[in-house]
């Protein structure tokens, strides 16, 4: 009186197994959309031809994380639809040194106002 099932057979899910973290898509823009708004991720974070990130809310914070679970953003949670949330860190260029970024803005003065 057997079951008819074999121990080789796949067991079967009677469920989802729920994700903790939902994975979100970073668009091209380098942004996420959640809940009605987009919310920026750092440039270049977005990878052809797909990339993901995972988002969790505490209290009124969005926290977006690379595939490894590391925090890469952070964001308060906007209350109203179709806000474009921005961090203005998110477009610089971390690469360059602030002595770097001081002597290329000092070229640009006129010679009569440069130190």
């Amino acid at each position: 009186m057997g079951t008819g099932k074999r121990a080789s057979d796949p067991l079967k899910q009677p469920f989802a197994i729920a994700r903790d973290h939902p994975a979100y898509n970073v668009t091209k823009d380098n942004v996420i959309h959640f809940k009605g708004s987009s919310y920026s991720v750092p440039d270049g974070t977005f990878q052809k031809p797909k990339t993901e990130v995972f988002v969790r809310q505490q209290n009124d914070c969005l926290i977006i994380s690379n595939i490894d679970h590391e925090e890469i953003a952070r964001h308060e949670i906007s209350l109203l639809k179709g806000q474009q949330v921005r961090n203005n860190n998110h477009k610089r260029d971390h690469s360059k040194k602030v002595k770097e970024l001081i002597a290329q803005a000092i070229c640009c003065l006129p010679i009569r106002l440069r130190p």
